[in-house]
């Protein structure tokens, strides 16, 4: 395996990312080119092809790659007492941090950012009885995506520790 050629793949790819992530802070999708994000990137157009069939395809990837980091960093957390909170303040963090890669994926349209989460639906048969469960799940992600854009909207303004606590306060979820 030739890993100075992984390597520049790799760099190649993150330039990329970085470039469309970049271009979507003032533009939509659609008037994004793939010479457009290139010249930003500053690689070459066959470089994006040999990576990406199109600027579609690289959003889908960047949205996966986005989800299965979230999930990821779930897994380690998602057990004992006090599993949710922890959760949630990873992912506020995570957030927080990535506020730009975020805020893309959002404009994408990307309003999942929880890859059916098992603590949903594990959260969700303690409360409720089991009744009516998607419609529980449901309802608190859309309920959580909704807060988490606005709270990108206002860049972040509140720590994650306070942002959870808004959650415990006002929403009584958790």
């Amino acid at each position: 395996m030739n890993t100075a050629n992984n390597r520049r793949r790799k760099d190649s790819q993150t330039r990329l990312e970085n470039a469309f992530i970049h271009l979507l802070e003032h533009r939509d999708i659609a008037d994004i080119t793939v010479t457009d994000l290139c010249q930003a990137a500053q690689v070459n157009r066959s470089t994006f092809y040999s990576n990406y069939e199109d600027i579609y395809h690289m959003a889908v990837g960047l949205q996966q790659r986005l989800a299965q980091e979230v999930l990821d960093s779930f897994r380690p957390l998602s057990e004992g007492e006090g599993y949710e909170d922890r959760c949630m303040l990873a992912l506020f963090h995570m957030i927080r941090d990535n506020q730009n890669l975020f805020k893309a994926c959002f404009q994408l349209g990307i309003d999942q950012l929880d890859p059916q989460w098992p603590l949903d639906a594990k959260n969700a048969r303690l409360r409720y009885n089991n009744q009516h469960l998607d419609y529980h799940v449901a309802f608190f992600r859309a309920g959580l995506n909704a807060i988490i854009r606005h709270w990108l909207e206002l860049s972040c303004a509140q720590d994650p520790e306070e942002l959870l606590d808004i959650l415990h306060r006002e929403y009584g979820v958790l």
